[in-house]
């Protein structure tokens, strides 16, 4: 007991064992419980100060429990992504693995590891904005842009390559060789100096 003590106080985040109710009554939660939520283990195990079920984001809630209650029933593992607001009224994006088990009194019970993945979330929602805001500069540009690989086949270009090369649309040109919109003298220097740099690599 004291070997499992240690490791559950090493774990990243928070592992729990909850009942299968409403208010995701805690049976027991690691030391980690209060970096993430910002409760201690006594103020959260049997709802002391607050049940789970209240750290959880109010818009959460329902999947999580249309989710918990189809996967605590059939008595499977589950995984689930959702957000909390600690004490301090942070808001964290937590990601939650576990599955359902009988107690000894063949009651069902809940038991897994929620982390705290609010730094990725983040991350990838700042890159989605990047990019929207890459798409939007590459398709407003006056410029033709083409994206290809070394043998002139393109990958991706904008609306002013297609007018520019007199094509419908931007996907048209997709799969196409750019060197073949190329005068002869032009086609015959670009293939050679792609050849030269595919010879290099």
């Amino acid at each position: 007991e004291f070997k499992l003590t240690i490791l559950m106080a090493q774990l990243p985040g928070m592992a729990y064992r909850c009942l299968n109710d409403k208010h995701w009554t805690m049976l027991y939660v690691s030391d980690g419980c209060a970096e993430l939520t910002g409760y201690t283990p006594d103020e959260l195990v049997n709802n002391k100060l607050i049940a789970f079920n209240e750290i959880i984001h109010p818009d959460d809630r329902e999947a999580i429990r249309k989710t918990y209650t189809l996967k605590g029933n059939e008595r499977h593992q589950f995984e689930q992504l959702y957000r909390i607001i600690t004490s301090t009224g942070i808001l964290k994006w937590v990601w939650e693995q576990g599955e359902a088990a009988l107690d000894d009194d063949g009651k069902i019970v809940l038991q897994g590891l929620i982390l705290d993945i609010t730094d990725r979330v983040e991350m990838e929602q700042d890159l989605r904005e990047s990019q929207g805001r890459y798409q939007s500069l590459f398709e407003a540009s006056p410029d033709a842009i083409l994206l290809t690989d070394l043998t002139g086949a393109i990958q991706v270009c904008n609306a002013r390559a297609a007018g520019l090369l007199d094509t419908p649309s931007a996907d048209a040109l997709v799969g196409k060789n750019a060197i073949d919109f190329l005068v002869p003298e032009d086609s015959l220097r670009i293939r050679s100096n792609l050849k030269l740099l595919i010879d290099e690599e």
